[in-house]
């Protein structure tokens, strides 16, 4: 009787090990694993998957707009935590590829957790009628432990790559033109709450004109009520330089306005070329230097004090 019971026992645990195999089997199709035994019927897991549960998608920090370094985001939807030591975009609106690598041992994504790794875009390329590409990117990756190189399904769902693309081309097409910098210097009036920041417009003799349609406050800078920022002023490429000016005041005044700033200092510029037979329009983001953007945070902390 007891002969009996040990071996019905052992055809019980040898069925669970199958139905436990059979199951691990099923799950492969969504989680990579193996089935392996290890000697005992038990099946034992991979200690690299073959299939990483990750997913990319692309976007940018508020910071880094003026540099034009996206972040090649990276999510892992797998049970085990997967470590990247590359991460490359390839996109044919772009002349090359943007690229993250680690100097170090790679960085590492939990399970259910996703990181970002920031990229800088290169050069863009441009047509010359300048019509809006619809990027087919592609994401590779490469973990820890492998040589293997891993292709990803990519999303860009805040249009990351058209927006970065469409600035790159029109500053690309308006240098051609004429050049637009801050003069180093703030002209401040901390006790009226107000100052004056100087645009130079360097013309470089290109065909064409350049017309600054309008130009857009910020979430710490807006123009002095008194004196409106200047509208519709064109410029040619042969025309000798000019500035203008801006006279500004701040735009806010709580407590986090200066703290936690990103791009206050980044003022939008909505400009059209023309030339060539053709006509483009758009934004320009002109950054203030860092020395001039210390100076125009004083003055907007200096000026919401005396308020």
């Amino acid at each position: 009787m007891g002969a009996r019971t040990q071996a019905v026992g052992g055809r019980r645990r040898r069925a669970a090990a199958v139905g436990h195999c059979i199951a691990v089997m099923m799950l492969a199709a969504v989680l990579p694993t193996s089935c392996a035994s290890d000697g005992t019927g038990t099946p034992s897991p991979d200690t690299t998957p073959a299939v990483p549960g990750l997913t990319g998608q692309i976007n940018q920090s508020r910071d880094n707009y003026a540099t034009h370094v996206i972040e090649l985001q990276l999510s892992n939807t797998g049970m085990r935590p997967v470590t990247v030591v590359s991460a490359v975009l390839d996109s044919p609106a772009f002349n090359g590829p943007a690229v993250w690598s680690s100097s170090t041992d790679g960085t590492e994504i939990p399970p259910g957790l996703a990181k970002s790794l920031p990229a800088q875009l290169p050069a863009a390329v441009c047509s010359a009628s300048e019509p809006k590409p619809q990027p087919a990117a592609q994401m590779t990756v490469q973990l820890r432990g492998t040589p293997d190189l891993i292709q990803l399904p990519v999303t860009d769902p805040f249009g990351v790559l058209d927006r970065n693309h469409a600035e790159l081309c029109l500053d690309r097409n308006m240098a051609d033109v004429v050049r637009l910098s801050w003069l180093p210097v703030l002209h401040a009036d901390a006790a009226a709450g107000t100052a004056v920041l100087q645009l130079s417009l360097e013309p470089v003799g290109g065909p064409g004109s350049v017309t600054i349609e309008s130009i857009g406050e910020t979430t710490l800078l807006a123009a002095d009520p008194a004196r409106q920022w200047p509208r519709n002023v064109t410029v040619r490429g042969i025309d000798p330089p000019s500035r203008l000016e801006l006279h500004i005041r701040p735009a806010r005044c709580d407590p986090h306005a200066v703290a936690e700033d990103k791009v206050g200092t980044l003022i939008p510029f909505h400009v059209s070329l023309n030339g060539s037979g053709s006509r483009s329009s758009g934004t320009v983001k002109v950054a203030a230097p860092a020395a001039l953007r210390g100076d125009i945070l004083d003055f907007v902390t200096a000026a919401c004090s005396g308020r």
